[in-house]
């Protein structure tokens, strides 16, 4: 199987747009894709340490690499979304714990949750 395929914006007839499923174009250099509703998506970037990504699968195949940066995102967002306020500095020991119980399952998503639960910092917040 080849990669996507390449096309110039000219190339590509607005009307057409929202019958796109995803489209890569070349665009000044870099990759832009456009999703079914006809929004531009500029999918390359940097992150904080530096690491280049071209594609979303760039940028999965980074986060692959350091699941538990990964999971400390996600547990610091599910902290936020069960209590309903920002984590802080003070919670930093509890998502560590949480990260720490998670680890033996991969850092899955049921035993983030389970742990998140459990945690003092769920329930006292």
């Amino acid at each position: 199987m080849s990669g996507p395929e390449q096309y110039k914006l000219s190339d590509i007839a607005w009307s057409e747009v929202n019958e796109l499923v995803t489209r890569d174009a070349v665009f000044a250099g870099s990759s832009l894709q456009i999703w079914s509703d006809g929004l531009p998506v500029y999918p390359s970037g940097i992150t904080p340490e530096g690491q280049r990504f071209e594609s979303i699968t760039g940028l999965r195949k980074l986060l692959s690499q350091q699941p538990e940066k990964l999971a400390w995102g996600v547990t610091t967002h599910l902290l936020t979304y069960a209590t309903g306020e920002a984590s802080s500095p003070l919670d930093r020991k509890a998502i560590q714990q949480i990260i720490d119980s998670a680890k033996p399952n991969d850092y899955g998503l049921r035993s983030l949750v389970h742990g998140l639960v459990q945690s003092e910092t769920f329930r006292s917040k």
